[in-house]
């Protein structure tokens, strides 16, 4: 699968799917640290508070976490927005979305289930994410 390369670099993890779907990185700075930053203020301090003021339990922000139906342990975190879906070993999952304007995709057969920003549910079994900068459902 190919990504487009404005403003990414590759991810040097692989995430532990069955596929061994990858990621890419978004390299422009998160909005908090740009604003840390731009005030002169130290980044670690105030944009590490506003950066859990944002996380969902152990989801951090921007990402979507994928968690086990049964056991609730993290399977999996995704960041990237992509113009195609990335595979997913076919099964249930619940899924928190952190990022506060992008909706993440779930390939559910031949159709798809939105999941809106900040939000967290369970899904049917699904087989593929794709996270988009649309910030509404459709």
């Amino acid at each position: 699968m190919t990504f487009p390369t404005t403003r990414r670099r590759p991810l040097a993890r692989t995430l532990g799917l069955a596929g061994a779907a990858t990621a890419a990185l978004v390299t422009a700075p998160a909005p908090a640290a740009a604003a840390t930053e731009a005030a002169g203020t130290a980044p670690g301090a105030s944009a590490a508070s506003a950066a859990a003021a944002r996380s969902i339990g152990d989801c951090p922000y921007p990402y979507v976490c994928l968690y086990d139906n049964r056991s609730g342990r993290k399977l999996a975190q995704f960041r990237d927005v992509t113009s195609g879906y990335q595979p997913l070993t076919r099964r249930a999952y619940k899924v928190v979305n952190t990022r506060n304007d992008d909706v993440a995709y779930f390939r559910h057969f031949d159709s798809y289930v939105c999941i809106a920003p900040r939000t967290s549910t369970s899904l049917p079994v699904v087989n593929g994410i794709r996270i988009s900068w649309e910030a509404t459902c459709r």
